[in-house]
């Protein structure tokens, strides 16, 4: 039997970022350390396509490494929109996201 099989890709956001040449800003809000909110995280200059709109979405963490993944989980399996407003405007499907964030600073 011939099996034709078509899978939803899969990556660390790590790994997405690379190959899409992106940059992940993560800033820290004026809270208390612990805060589930401190810091949040983000692609520079994306939004997520929604149904005719476009969607600021951010991860939220107590650390860095906790936003990116947040930011990671919002993400998954939607239409990433860079430079909306500009020419060089780019909409890249996200495949799904695993875990994999590294410690860099």
């Amino acid at each position: 039997m011939e099996i034709k099989t078509d899978f939803v890709g899969e990556m660390t956001i790590e790994e997405f970022a690379d190959s899409h040449h992106l940059t992940m800003v993560v800033r820290e809000r004026r809270l208390p350390v612990g805060n589930p909110s401190r810091y949040y995280a983000s692609f520079e200059a994306a939004e997520v396509k929604g149904d005719g709109v476009l969607i600021g979405t951010y991860g939220n963490g107590s650390t860095p490494e906790e936003a990116i993944a947040n930011y990671a989980n919002e993400i998954t399996l939607k239409t990433l929109v860079l430079d909306a407003m500009n020419d060089d405007r780019r909409e890249i499907p996200v495949p799904r996201l695993t875990e994999g964030v590294t410690n860099e600073t």
